[in-house]
């Protein structure tokens, strides 16, 4: 069986990758638990005007949490971003979640390599300003 990564390590992984790239003076690293943003007590520590999350969703029972994710860090007027596989359980949930809350564009793309191609579906969500 596979290791999970643990989230110390992750945002270590993430940290590391920041200095490969040379990025990490314009960088910060934070852990956020999709979860904890479905409490009434949650706020988070800043909003941003531009959200990108790339192949973050898979089971259903997250979607819930990941919108409250998302809700709760694009600022008004914003934009979230998201670049998933197609057919992936939780991806319809979400972006009907998301379309109770401002508007939702779709475009089904499709990545090919030269080993495999891969259905893709680039979602833009745009909550109300």
């Amino acid at each position: 069986m596979a290791e999970q990564l643990q989230p110390r390590k992750l945002l270590s992984n993430l940290e590391y990758t920041t200095l490969l790239n040379k990025v990490e003076d314009r960088t910060s690293i934070t852990r956020l638990d999709w979860h904890q943003c479905l409490t009434p007590q949650y706020t988070p520590a800043e909003r941003f005007p531009v959200v990108m999350g790339s192949d973050i969703i898979y089971y259903e029972q997250d979607a819930a949490a990941l919108v409250a994710a998302i809700l709760a860090h694009t600022s008004p007027g914003g934009a979230f971003y998201l670049m998933n596989r197609r057919g992936r359980p939780g991806l319809r949930a979400v972006l009907d979640l998301l379309q109770q809350h401002g508007s939702v564009e779709e475009e089904e793309l499709t990545l090919i390599n030269n080993f495999d191609s891969t259905p893709l579906l680039l979602a833009v969500f745009r909550p109300p300003p």
